[in-house]
């Protein structure tokens, strides 16, 4: 069978594995490939993951079978191979969309048995007697004689649903694509022995190991199947996963199933081996021979919808774009036509091509209108061939442009007299382009506003500017309402101003001294609102030749200061008005 190795050179902005495996999608290169990299979900971003799951849904629309290693880590993909102990769970982003055939590992476990002849047979130059036992490929710490984090990946995706053909014993009911899918042999200890710079003085021989080397022999079998049915066969998983749900149902066995073992590593508690799918070995390894010869045998012919995004968000007159992908299985090859139904009010969809005839995809196009209300719409796509009916569920959000308003400071406390000033941001939502002005409610007595900049297009801030007068404005907690209109749209939200004062008293009121005697007086000053300032005590209107003394000469917050005021043998004999004031600078 021909094969073609691709390489790319990275460039400043993308790694030449992505330009790779491009390039052979792209331009049809071939109708299997295996991909032997990986880069955990979260590690990859949205973009990353977006790039993966639009290409191997864009290969297997084309016929193309993508293979991808589920990772050297074990249940760790985020961590490397080689680190001594694993940060927590995770799975390869190339390998876990639900449009490729996810490979991890499988470990052989022969101990004492003889599986094998001393020499090769004349005739095959096999040497293997029989099928050789396998457990869960783990060579990390974990095992006897292992290192590092070296054993199968395997996991739940955090970015995919479970697909519609991931079913049968042993699937987790977890909601999510599961991976792996199938997998080989994969240890150092029974590794792949390659020949690579043989010269006169060296054989060049060479062993490896790892999901990456189980990805390619994985995708030999599938160019196997591809050569025998003459069909190329796209994403492969239903027919992978029906040959497993037929097998554990009393039918053809195609797979090895693993049983024992785990990818557990040191610091990650992984995922056991199990009857049938585990999320260790997927359904195990297979026999080749089965695999190739049972290949439709099996499977009743059928197909599979999906679709591309989940769910999309758009204003009211705007159109929605989805990609509907009909995966064609066991040679399924009638047209299947599109419907959708849960549309809202004036709103119309299409289907381009509206029917598809094998593997391939639509672009659906959901045109809304300015009167198509808001709202969270559930859609059901439906393929039929007029016999056989499958769907895919979307979702289409209803949005109109709009902003949201908030304001900061929550709260301010301001003495009375004084000024105190918020921020009051505008971010808009869907697109809005609007010119926002701004109001407040709610001021007490004395008090006015002014908002710089009055107005704010689109987003932005304006600083709310709220000025008391002393005298006029009482203490006292004021709950305030700033509102934000561009005549059509309103919005609003509260904050709080807490303005302080405070009270002064004089006792006794009147007092009668002789000439060259003295009176006393008690000042109090009593905080208003939780007042904490300083207020310097005076008296003014003091008859001629005398003073006055505060003790103490200010008061903080609440409190009393004695005033003495004494007088002269050349103080005029008369009536005094008196006035005491207490001032901290404000009021």
């Amino acid at each position: 069978i021909p094969s073609d190795f691709v390489i790319s050179q990275s460039t400043a902005t993308t790694d030449g594995v992505d330009l790779s495996a491009q390039f052979i999608v792209n331009n049809n290169v071939a109708n299997v490939m295996s991909t032997s990299f990986g880069l955990c979900e979260t590690a990859l971003g949205t973009a990353g993951n977006d790039f993966w799951n639009t290409l191997w849904q864009q290969a297997a629309a084309q016929g193309i079978t993508a293979l991808v290693s589920a990772g050297d880590s074990g249940a760790a993909g985020c961590d490397a191979a080689t680190s001594t102990t694993g940060t927590g769970t995770g799975v390869n982003g190339l390998s876990s969309t639900p449009n490729n055939i996810s490979v991890g590992g499988t470990e052989f476990n022969e101990g004492t048995g003889t599986f094998w002849s001393p020499t090769n047979d004349p005739t095959t130059q096999a040497s293997v007697l029989s099928y050789i036992p396998e457990v869960v490929w783990n060579e990390s710490g974990n095992a006897a004689g292992g290192s590092g984090l070296f054993a199968s990946g395997g996991g739940a995706s955090i970015i995919y649903p479970k697909p519609a053909f991931q079913a049968g014993p042993g699937v987790p009911a977890d909601g999510a694509r599961d991976v792996p899918d199938v997998a080989l042999s994969s240890a150092s200890h029974d590794g792949y022995l390659i020949i690579q710079g043989h010269t006169a003085t060296s054989t060049g021989l060479f062993a490896v190991g790892g999901t990456s080397a189980a990805s390619p022999s994985f995708a030999g079998l599938m160019a196997l199947v591809v050569q025998k049915t003459g069909t190329a066969q796209g994403n492969a998983n239903p027919i992978l996963y029906s040959m497993g749900q037929n097998q554990f149902a009393g039918g053809t066995a195609v797979y090895h199933d693993t049983i024992t073992g785990d990818n557990s590593v040191p610091g990650v508690t992984g995922f056991t081996a199990g009857t049938g799918y585990d999320q260790a070995t997927g359904w195990g390894s297979v026999d080749a021979a089965a695999l190739v010869d049972f290949w439709n045998n099996n499977v009743t012919p059928d197909f599979t919808v999906s679709a591309d995004p989940a769910s999309q968000s758009v204003n009211q007159g705007v159109t929605a774009n989805y990609t509907v992908t009909m995966t064609a299985v066991g040679g399924f090859a009638n047209p299947v036509t599109f419907s959708i139904s849960g549309l809202p009010t004036d709103a119309s969809a299409t289907f381009t091509p509206a029917s598809l005839t094998g593997s391939g995809t639509s672009a659906l196009a959901i045109s809304t209108a300015l009167t198509t209300p808001v709202g969270s719409y559930p859609l059901t796509i439906t393929g039929s061939d007029g016999v056989i009916s499958h769907s895919a569920s979307i979702t289409l959000v209803v949005t109109t442009p709009d902003f949201t308003l908030s304001a900061s400071p929550a709260s301010q406390t301001i003495e009375t007299g004084s000024l105190a000033s918020y921020t009051a941001t505008i971010a808009p939502l869907n697109g809005y382009t609007g010119t926002v002005s701004f109001s407040v409610s709610g001021l007490p007595a004395g008090a006015s506003a002014t908002f710089t900049p009055a107005t704010v297009i689109s987003s932005g801030s304006s600083t709310l500017a709220i000025s008391t007068t002393a005298g006029t404005t009482p203490a006292g907690n004021y709950a305030l309402t700033i509102a934000a209109s561009d005549g059509t749209l309103t919005h609003s939200t509260s904050v709080n101003l807490s303005v302080t004062d405070f009270t002064l008293d004089a006792s006794p009121p009147s007092q009668t001294i002789v000439v060259a005697g003295s009176a006393t007086y008690t000042a109090t000053l009593t905080g208003l609102n939780g007042y904490t300032g300083t207020a310097n005590l005076s008296v003014t209107g003091l008859p001629p030749f005398a003073t006055a003394t505060f003790t103490p000469t200010s008061i903080t917050g609440s409190g009393s200061s004695s005033l003495v005021i004494a007088t002269t043998s050349n103080t005029p004999a008369a009536i005094y008005s008196l006035t005491v004031t207490a001032s901290d600078g404000i009021e």
